[in-house]
């Protein structure tokens, strides 16, 4: 029931801006997204929560018009990883995702050390189970950006997680790589051995297709794996007379 529920309230809220889009364009669209902002200083937890998971789903939809005011919406949503709702860190970290994802890799570069420092002081204070979706972000950012802006925008005394991912990925490559080759190689002896087999059809059928002696009822199935004289068998011989 609650999921039904999210999911109505994630097609209302897009609806509801798709049609502000419609009748007064971005600037009512933004309008709009202003006004959904207003939901982070909500009284209760799960408003704070539902108010940045609204965001999201605006930017996500909406990234033309709406994703200039991601750079002054980081600061305010990276303090509230601050909070110790796990209902609140999780809708800020799908938000960080929905910026690295949309924004381009020259806007992500500039926004990168104000949330590679977010991210990682709240790692730093946390005691929680959210640190791999922090090393996935980071993985984004690493995608988006490359190695070295990443590389500049991580505080020092985590620089070693960036170095353990390159690790991993150069590791994954050769995995694949390896993979890839193996998989060749299967295909290249399933060819050979196709061929073999074509070969020597050929010499059994007298190198001419006949479609009667592969397919056919009657005539002689000598070389076909023609059946045994108990029916088992591709000629079934038990069933002829």
């Amino acid at each position: 029931a609650n999921q039904r529920t999210r999911v109505s309230a994630y097609e209302l809220l897009v609806e509801l801006a798709q049609h502000m889009e419609e009748a007064g364009g971005e600037e009512l669209l933004r309008r709009y997204f202003m006004m959904v902002t207003g939901g982070l200083a909500g009284a209760t937890q799960h408003m704070v929560a539902a108010a940045v998971a609204a965001i999201a789903r605006l930017l996500f939809d909406f990234p033309e018009a709406l994703l200039e005011a991601a750079p002054e919406l980081m600061s305010t949503t990276l303090l509230l990883l601050r909070s110790k709702s796990r209902e609140i860190v999780k809708s800020v970290l799908g938000f960080c995702k929905v910026v690295i994802s949309r924004l381009s890799p020259n806007e992500m570069t500039l926004l990168l050390p104000e949330m590679a420092e977010g991210l990682f002081a709240w790692c730093d204070d946390s005691k929680n189970q959210f640190k791999m979706k922090v090393r996935v972000l980071v993985e984004r950012m690493v995608r988006k950006c490359g190695y070295d802006a990443v590389q500049q925008a991580i505080p020092e005394n985590h620089a070693r997680l960036l170095v353990h991912i390159r690790k991993e990925k150069a590791r994954d490559e050769r995995k694949r790589q390896a993979r890839s080759e193996a998989r060749q190689q299967a295909a290249d002896g399933r060819s050979v051995a196709r061929s073999g087999r074509s070969t020597a059809t050929a010499r059994t059928l007298g190198g001419e297709w006949a479609e009667e002696d592969v397919f056919g009822d009657g005539g002689s199935d000598e070389g076909m794996g023609g059946g045994s004289d108990d029916g088992v068998g591709g000629g079934g011989g038990g069933a002829r007379s």
